[in-house]
């Protein structure tokens, strides 16, 4: 059974078959401080059946279980805590342990030979989901004369902790300013749209670049009663970065049409007819304009802002399609004069308002 302990005193049993030994901690001499964090619950994920150690008493030289559970995680998560040097914490930090046991063997009638195998999981709780930060993962190996049946735990236990401090702190002060996982937040930054002038087979949006009908140039559809068809798009690209305790995401947007999947009848057809196919070309960029805005307006969860990305960009992306579907359909395919007008000033002001 796995359960967060809140931890409060330093203590350990040892039971035997007639005896129980009690082993208590000193008050440990030598600080742990986490960089940055503090210890504010432990996880334990040992298997049932590595809940105890097992350490030889020299009465018997037998096998005697060393019950670590609650009162040792005790232990360990008050080693961290009342330290005023945590008092400036910017991360609350989750003991995962995966394994902290003793296990003994007789080496001689004199010794004892012991093994303390240690894997504890740092992590972070945030959004209702465990964050892995770092593992830790040793064995120390020790001989103890026979006679010293629980002395050497108070060490062993210490020293163990003090390793896996020292290691978290290294790792946490290479990692604090490169690893996203320290992020406290999310934040856009929108970028100017991408614009390449030359390309040979795709004209990116720029209002200064109209379309003219030589960017038609797929072979025309002979079964369509229409004069020509645009075929536009948009997408987006998102990489991002961790700069400043937070997720900076670079927007920036691509909108566009395929030459090679746009085309125009035989019979070449006039301006009117190509500022149909624009207005096609603006009304995508509208939407590109409108996604930009939601994006700037929504809250983005560190744990799944890319899903909330891609759920934008298909809501917009409906949004788009039944647009061009209800410009064809008001202004007949460009047919209806006065709805074609009206469609272009409608388009044309809000763009302009975003611009």
């Amino acid at each position: 059974m796995k359960y967060i302990i809140p931890l409060l005193f330093l203590s350990i049993s040892l039971s035997g078959q007639n005896s129980e030994v009690q082993v208590t901690f000193q008050k440990i001499p030598l600080p742990l401080i986490l960089t940055k964090s503090s210890v504010t619950g432990i996880i334990d994920n040992r298997k049932s059946a590595d809940k105890s150690s097992k350490i030889i008493i020299r009465s018997d030289n037998e096998k005697r279980p060393l019950f670590l559970q609650k009162n040792y995680l005790t232990a360990i998560r008050s080693f961290f805590s009342k330290n005023p040097e945590n008092a400036d914490t910017d991360y609350n930090i989750i003991l995962k342990i995966n394994d902290f046991n003793i296990r003994e063997i007789p080496e001689s009638p004199a010794k004892i030979k012991g093994n303390l195998g240690v894997d504890i999981d740092f992590q972070i709780f945030r959004d209702s989901t465990y964050v892995p930060l770092c593992n830790f993962k040793t064995n120390f190996i020790y001989s103890r004369p026979s006679k010293d049946d629980t002395e050497h735990i108070d060490w062993l236990v210490k020293n163990a902790m003090l390793s896996a401090t020292k290691f978290y702190n290294k790792w946490f002060g290479i990692q604090k300013y490169i690893n996203p996982k320290f992020a406290k937040g999310v934040r856009v930054l929108v970028k100017p749209d991408y614009y390449f002038g030359n390309d040979t087979d795709t004209v990116f949006y720029h209002p200064d670049r109209k379309l003219t009908w030589n960017d038609f140039q797929a072979k025309p559809l002979s079964t369509s009663r229409y004069t020509a068809q645009i075929f536009s798009n948009f997408e987006y690209l998102a990489p991002v970065k961790y700069e400043h305790d937070s997720l900076v995401i670079e927007l920036t947007m691509k909108t566009y049409m395929l030459k090679d999947m746009s085309w125009k009848s035989i019979d070449a057809p006039g301006d009117y007819s190509l500022k149909h196919e624009q207005t096609h070309f603006d009304l995508t960029k509208l939407i590109v304009e409108r996604f930009k805005a939601q994006v700037l307006k929504t809250e983005f969860s560190i744990e799944d802002y890319d899903s909330q990305f891609q759920l934008l960009f298909i809501d917009l992306y409906r949004e788009m399609n039944i647009m061009q579907k209800k410009y064809d359909q008001e202004t007949l395919h460009g047919l209806n004069e006065a709805e074609q007008s009206k469609w272009e000033q409608k388009i044309a002001g809000e763009l302009g308002q975003k611009n």
